[in-house]
């Protein structure tokens, strides 16, 4: 049996159990995945624990890099890392956030030649950013100057304090948050009322996917804007995973019985 675990601070709101769960079962694979929870500078205890994979969630999707033997491209252009493989020559990271961002966005929203805005500056703002500014232009919203400085020169993006986002959010086409804010075991937003600036138009996106209608998506549908949930976002990165992992690419038909299992 293999045997495969995400490691994070916190982990226990986490849906990868059920969603590679079922993925092993559907086919046929020897397995099991498992939560263990590591607080912030204990990343590298990760490869000491005899595992054929993991996962990184916060705060360890960078912090987890000196301990691998080498990162893909998209994980080394992005610096963060999101799956872990053991292979030949080691423990490889790689990210599989944005694959899993973008295959949500595209059946709702082009995600090409859009304005796209993020909230946040840490990994997932990483990987979402490096994803989209490959054909779309990108901007930062965040509190933390130097974080969000480094995130935008990595992707091609732009950045703005998260002050200015009132004031720009009529330009967005794509809004997305990628902070713990909403999360279940975090402080939310202190206000929304940007939401109101919006083009109708416009499609917002939240990262958290535990509470799955986090108080962003529920003001956007109040206001008629289409959203894309953390879930279904988690559920195509679980996919691009499970690939690397197993060498085995979901048929996408499942996503739907997924989405329908673990939202019961």
């Amino acid at each position: 049996m293999k045997h495969y675990a995400l490691i994070g601070d916190p982990v226990g709101h986490s849906l990868s159990p059920a969603i590679y769960g079922f993925l092993f079962e559907k086919y046929g694979i020897d397995a099991d995945f498992s939560l263990i929870r590591l607080p912030k500078g204990r990343a590298g205890d990760a490869v000491c624990m005899g595992l054929d994979g993991f996962a990184c969630t916060m705060p360890h999707k960078q912090d987890i890099i000196p301990f691998l033997s080498a990162l893909s491209p998209d994980a080394a252009a992005m610096g963060s890392v999101n799956i872990v493989n053991l292979e030949e020559h080691g423990y490889i990271g790689y990210s599989t956030d944005g694959e899993g961002l973008l295959s949500a966005i595209r059946p709702k929203h082009a995600a090409v030649g859009q304005n796209v805005f993020i909230i946040g500056s840490g990994g997932a703002a990483r990987s979402a950013a490096y994803s989209l500014a490959k054909q779309n232009s990108v901007t930062l919203f965040a509190r933390n100057e130097a974080a969000a400085i480094n995130v935008a020169a990595a992707a091609g993006a732009f950045w703005r304090p998260l002050s200015h986002l009132m004031e720009d959010v009529a330009d967005c086409d794509i809004l997305i948050n990628a902070t713990p804010l909403g999360m279940s075991c975090c402080e939310s937003f202190n206000s929304l009322a940007f939401l109101q600036k919006l083009n109708p138009s416009a499609l917002v996106c939240d990262m958290v996917y535990m509470p799955r209608e986090t108080d962003l998506l529920k003001a956007a549908r109040a206001l008629g804007i289409d959203t894309v949930e953390g879930i279904e976002m988690l559920i195509g990165q679980g996919f691009a995973a499970f690939a690397i992992w197993t060498g085995i690419l979901p048929s996408d038909l499942l996503k739907r019985d997924l989405y329908i299992k673990i939202c019961k």
